[in-house]
């Protein structure tokens, strides 16, 4: 499963894993500040910050759910969904948007896990050798 999710070997896992991680890194930093600067009483900030990463959660749900549908259903890219009927074309993108925030956020689940996972087995395979 986490071959066609994320890639052929480790290696390439890792590498396609590293800079969605960075984007979801950055979308928990933007929340747990809009969350303590709640607490705090900072009141625009706080919404500022949570508007913020409301906004990164949509942009990275959908960077991970894009490969899934992309590999499930096999459009690789948004002109393929008009090319016939430019009103089921617009039908067929925010269905295939809603859909890939969904799968998304599993799959960025899966992500975060299996590259904790590969983190964890790099440096055990370096502390062995």
């Amino acid at each position: 499963m986490f071959r066609k999710l994320f890639g052929e070997t480790e290696t390439q896992q890792l590498n396609y894993l590293k800079p969605r991680i960075i984007l979801v890194i950055v979308f928990v930093a933007v929340l747990l500040v809009g969350v303590v600067t709640h607490f705090m009483g900072i009141e625009p900030f706080s919404r500022t910050c949570m508007n913020i990463s409301s906004l990164l959660y949509a942009v990275s749900a959908i960077v991970f759910g894009w490969h899934f549908l992309k590999s499930m259903f096999g459009f690789a890219s948004l002109g393929a969904l008009f090319s016939g009927n430019i009103v089921f074309g617009v039908v067929i993108m925010v269905v295939y948007f809603l859909l890939s925030a969904v799968l998304g956020l599993i799959t960025l689940v899966l992500g975060i896990g299996r590259f904790i996972y590969l983190l964890v087995k790099k440096a055990n395979q370096g502390l062995e050798d």
